[in-house]
């Protein structure tokens, strides 16, 4: 494999994940916004998502999976791009 083309890949799965990785930590931030309350229960406190942060979740969820397809096809692009791929 050529070395741009593994650096592509790389940097394209590292940034991917990465803003998913960060992006997990907004909502704690943010329980007001998001309509969450905190329930006591026997077995200790619980958070309880309000209907915007089920909204929230779908949202990152879809946005994940179109990222993922554009990581995808971009690589494809890549490799038809450094490679011949006429020969297979």
């Amino acid at each position: 494999m050529k070395t741009n083309v593994f650096l592509g890949i790389g940097l394209r799965i590292v940034i991917l994940f990465t803003v998913g990785m960060f992006m997990t930590y907004l909502p704690e931030h943010l329980t007001e916004f998001f309509g969450d309350k905190i329930v006591a229960k026997s077995y200790g406190n619980v958070l309880e998502w309000g209907a915007r942060h089920y909204w929230y979740n779908t949202m990152m969820i879809l946005l994940f999976l179109l990222a993922l397809l554009n990581v995808i096809f971009s690589v494809i692009n890549l490799v038809n791009k450094n490679y011949d791929t006429t020969k297979w």
